[in-house]
């Protein structure tokens, strides 16, 4: 592995558009298969389709994994004869039901449904729905099974449709399978819950509980959060509930997002009301968010499901790739939005935690983008997560699919493949997780039960 990340690293660095040519290119060739096999992996994963398809095709013993890369390669380039025949291969060869098999199966079905062959879909998707543990794609095999199932007015549609909504209840998915079984409305609980337990608390404890409170009411949350994470154990269903409640109360709202979602796992339907559901979407620094949207033309529930997926409304959010602040803004992107402001660019960078600022950047920042995908919400929204060039770049490889969506403004399922096609997961779930985060901020703090079409209709004027 190390030999491949070094070789790779030399690879990526000099091959350029006319690579065959390359001197780097011809030695590199001379690999073992398996080693050919990983860099056209890890050029796949850099969006090289070109070059990874050039190191997968030299693999000439074919084998689940390199035919199922072949056929993503194949999508990506819009090539989709071809990515069925590899997808369908690479199901053939597959004798164990493994997690590349599941990808496998989920990739074409897909695919076919792009295609308008839903019964062929039907087929690909039957029998593969229900291995949850192996499968990362339960949601979209089972989604994407149904909206196949209505295509060819399948009896057993309703049935995979319910399932959908048992077991995904708080997901994009789940909501729009709930509005369609409700004749157009998303029907959630709407009965407030107080949860109680008698605890069995030390001396200590009960300090930590009265110092909680204190510390609460005068507002110093950190020391608050430190008391209550002596308090109650997470692994009992009921106090986790009320570990997350409390934490709310404490503005952590990352720590009851994460605490509630745990016990949803376990049983989505399992302390299931509107008073958790509250807890899923919180409202803080809820000043800034709405002023900010309002000069930015945006929906403050939009903005609001924006922060609510990137820091959890977290001031000291920082992730990995250097994004910083309530609305995790990289360096580039905060002096990029400074500069169109027309604010002072020194120490700007220093001061992104500030959550005013963070909320001005980053409004103006999605408006922009909001503008440069014609009012397309979710394609803005990818262009958020992933960068406004690798959309660009990705969409280039298949205009002629994914031009007309910004003319389309349609939150139709034909026209909502593109997201689980992306060859980001991260960005995928994304697009979704804050499609979902709209609905329910809507239904929570303005009563709206209706998912319109499109999904985010109303959320900016352009």
């Amino acid at each position: 592995k190390k030999i491949i990340k070094k070789v790779f690293n030399i690879l990526r660095k000099k091959l350029k558009k006319n690579f065959k040519k390359n001197q780097f290119y011809k030695q590199s060739m001379k690999c073992k298969e398996e080693c050919l096999y990983q860099i056209g992996q890890r050029f796949y994963n850099r969006h090289k389709y070109k070059l990874s398809m050039a190191y997968v095709e030299s693999v000439k013993t074919e084998f689940p994994e390199q035919l199922l890369l072949r056929g993503k390669i194949n999508l990506q380039l819009g090539k989709y004869g071809l990515a069925e025949k590899y997808l369908a291969k690479s199901i053939e060869l597959n004798k164990s039901r493994d997690k590349t098999y599941f990808e496998t199966v989920f990739r074409l079905g897909l695919l076919k449904y792009r295609l308008k062959k839903y019964n062929e879909a039907v087929k690909v998707f039957a029998g593969n729905d229900r291995d949850k543990e192996l499968n990362k794609f339960n949601l979209q095999l089972n989604y994407w099974y149904w909206r196949s199932l209505q295509k060819v007015s399948s009896n057993k549609a309703n049935t995979i449709r319910d399932r959908v909504i048992k077991l995904y209840p708080l997901t994009y998915y789940g909501l729009r399978a709930n509005q369609e079984k409700n004749n157009g409305q998303v029907i959630l609980p709407t009965n407030h819950q107080v949860f109680q337990k008698k605890m069995k608390w030390s001396v200590e404890q009960k300090v930590s509980w009265e110092n909680y409170k204190d510390f609460v009411e005068v507002q110093l949350f950190y020391l608050a959060r430190k008391e209550l994470n002596v308090l109650f154990d997470k692994n009992d269903d009921l106090e986790a509930v009320l570990f997350s409640y409390y934490s709310s109360l404490a503005a952590d709202h990352y720590g009851a997002i994460k605490t509630i979602n745990i016990v949803w796992n376990k049983d989505p339907n399992k302390y299931f009301n509107k008073s958790t559901i509250k807890l899923s979407v919180p409202v803080e620094y809820d000043r800034f968010v709405r002023d900010y949207s309002t000069k930015n033309n945006l929906e403050v529930n939009l903005v609001r499901s924006l922060i609510k997926q990137e820091s959890s409304f977290r001031l000291k959010a920082r992730s990995g790739s250097n994004a910083m602040g309530l609305m995790q803004l990289v360096p580039i992107t905060t002096k990029d939005s400074a500069k169109y402001l027309r604010l002072n660019t020194k120490n700007i960078v220093s001061r992104v935690y500030e959550p005013e600022l963070n909320v001005r950047l980053g409004t103006s920042y999605l408006r922009r983008l909001v503008r440069a995908f014609k009012g397309h919400i979710p394609l803005s929204l990818a262009a958020y997560n992933a960068g406004i060039g690798n959309i660009r770049r990705w969409m280039k490889h298949r205009s002629v699919d994914l031009d007309p969506l910004q003319s389309k403004n349609s939150s139709l399922p034909e026209d909502e493949v593109w997201i689980d096609e992306l060859p980001w997961s991260e960005t995928s779930f994304y697009v979704k997780a804050i499609m979902r985060n709209l609905v329910l901020y809507r239904f929570m703090y303005k009563g709206i039960k209706v998912i319109p079409d499109p999904t985010w209709e109303n959320t900016e004027t352009l």
